[in-house]
């Protein structure tokens, strides 16, 4: 998850206008990382349990990697349409749940993309973010 924010005041006081949030099943995700060329430690992997191990850091982190790639390119092409300059966070990640995070209830429209591999909808991409 990558959220958007208007200034560095908002950064600062974590107050997001929006989000991306992509979600990738573990078997998939490593396929594609390794795919392209971001460290995937698939042989420390447990695919069966909601539990992080050391293996899967590495995992997480390029899941990371890959959102911070799709966030940047959203917010330069976002730029180059005449859009405001926003900042992206960091990256965060989380296994099977979300917890008690920012987001900005003024926004009332969620877009969703899913990624076909194979006959299975593995990636999902949630885009969060208002009208400017």
């Amino acid at each position: 998850m990558i959220y958007f924010f208007k200034d560095d005041a908002a950064a600062q006081a974590q107050k997001p206008i929006g989000s991306i949030i992509l979600y990738l099943e573990r078997k998939e995700a490593c396929a594609l990382l390794k795919s392209m060329g971001l460290e995937v430690a698939e042989s420390n992997i447990d695919y069966d349990t909601t539990k992080v191990s050391n293996g899967e850091k590495t995992l997480l982190d390029s899941c990371g990697e890959l959102c911070n790639i799709i966030a940047g390119t959203f917010k330069t092409e976002l730029c180059s349409l005449g859009y405001p300059e926003f900042i992206i966070s960091p990256p965060s990640n989380f296994v099977n749940e979300v917890d008690d995070l920012p987001y900005n209830e003024s926004v009332s429209v969620k877009h969703e993309m899913f990624v076909p591999i194979g006959e299975k909808e593995a990636i999902y991409i949630d885009v969060i973010l208002p009208v400017f």
